[in-house]
């Protein structure tokens, strides 16, 4: 069964909600909330933002360079500067709030033979270094350049520490 540390009473406003309705697809796969409190709902259907009380789909469109990359969202993070990045099975993508539309960076030819990045999972050090897990490993974001490299010999002994 489900073992709680912390008594009910100390949370009595505490409830969960199902809501499928609406919902691109019903396999979450990954969930953050951003600072405007929006809950981001990763999915294999296409990424959700949900305001509290509705749902907006965001769809991959093949004649929209601006949508997400791909519907298959393997996770979600909110970086130290509050930007929302996507790790889908085809790109790795920024969510660009003010106008909203998603900036995809490419592959970097270097990475592997594959023709597109298979992000799986993100994370941010302390000293705001976006990593990305792939199939072909473990690389940091060069924004400025919208690739990614393979890290030094040092990064990864910095990594182990944190």
């Amino acid at each position: 069964g489900l073992l709680m540390s912390t008594p009910y009473d100390k949370f009595p406003n505490l409830y969960f909600q199902q809501f499928i309705e609406g919902i691109s697809e019903s396999n979450v796969r990954c969930i953050v909330e951003d600072q405007r409190g929006y809950i981001w709902l990763g999915t294999g259907g296409g990424l959700n933002r949900f305001d509290g009380s509705q749902i907006e789909i965001f769809e991959m469109d093949e004649t929209d360079s601006t949508s997400i990359p791909d519907n298959r969202i393997n996770d979600l993070l909110i970086d130290a500067q509050q930007n929302l990045w996507i790790a889908t099975y085809h790109s790795l993508a920024r969510y660009d709030e003010q106008k909203d539309h998603f900036i995809i960076l490419n592959k970097d030819p270097n990475i592997g033979r594959e023709p597109y990045l298979d992000g799986l999972s993100l994370f941010e050090d302390q000293s705001r270094k976006l990593w990305v897990g792939t199939q072909h490993g473990l690389f940091i974001l060069n924004e400025e350049k919208s690739s990614l490299i393979r890290p030094e010999e040092e990064e990864l002994q910095e990594l182990e520490k944190m």
